[in-house]
């Protein structure tokens, strides 16, 4: 029956990803349809909007601003209690110092900050900052 050739039917790539184009995406999905769809390539232009989306998506507070101002609202030692946090478990840079994880440490943070071209990203630390530390952060939870 025509209803039964109907359920059978599974959409294709492009009427899937219809389905997505209906509401607002952020980027970082856009981009990842194209790659999996394999219409586009993504350019290095994109690439790196992604890039920094993505680490801006690991931060949060009050002194956040836009993913693409990253360099205005962002210092080093944001990033620094980041990488601390994930590949030391859970330390914070003060808990590196004077220890040969701190150089460790600087070494992470500048390999991710030049792949993201922003090596030259200010110093200092921003505290309406915080980066998402998800196994250590607070999990509000409410009875149903």
């Amino acid at each position: 029956t025509l209803k039964a050739k109907a359920l059978r039917r599974t959409p294709s790539t492009a009427s899937a990803a219809n389905l997505f184009s209906q509401s607002r995406r952020d980027d970082s999905v856009g981009d990842m349809l194209k790659l999996w769809e394999g219409q586009d390539e993504v350019g290095d232009d994109e690439l790196q909007h992604l890039k920094l989306l993505d680490l801006a998506s690991w931060f949060h507070g009050p002194g956040r601003g836009e993913s693409e101002d990253i360099s205005i609202w962002m210092r080093r030692g944001n990033v620094e209690q980041w990488v601390a946090h994930y590949w030391f478990r859970g330390a914070t840079p003060e808990d590196l110092e004077n220890k040969p994880e701190r150089q460790e440490l600087d070494i992470l943070v500048n390999t991710l900050l030049a792949s993201i071209n922003l090596a030259d990203l200010a110093p200092g630390f921003n505290p309406g900052v915080r980066c998402y530390r998800l196994c250590s952060d607070p999990l509000p939870a409410c009875h149903r």
